[in-house]
């Protein structure tokens, strides 16, 4: 399995937070960051699909405030 790709639906396009750039940041980083198989951190088991981030780490790599990641990740749940 190739692990440097991603797969962005078309329907992407029609998202109802598309328009917004901050969910977008938000939601591009998670697909990227998320793990391609199952890993453990810290005696956890990190699922494939997840990953592991401090929200202080995520608003400095997607530049934002973290309040700013707390409402984009309210939103895409």
């Amino acid at each position: 399995m190739n692990s440097n790709f991603i797969v962005l639906n078309r329907k992407f396009m029609n998202w109802e937070w598309r328009a917004s750039p901050n969910v977008v940041s938000v939601f591009l980083h998670c697909l990227l960051s998320a793990n391609y198989k199952d890993t453990r951190f810290q005696g956890y088991a990190i699922p494939r699909g997840s990953f592991v981030i401090s929200q202080e780490n995520f608003a400095q790599k997607c530049g934002l405030t973290r309040q700013q990641i707390r409402t984009c990740l309210k939103k895409l749940e």
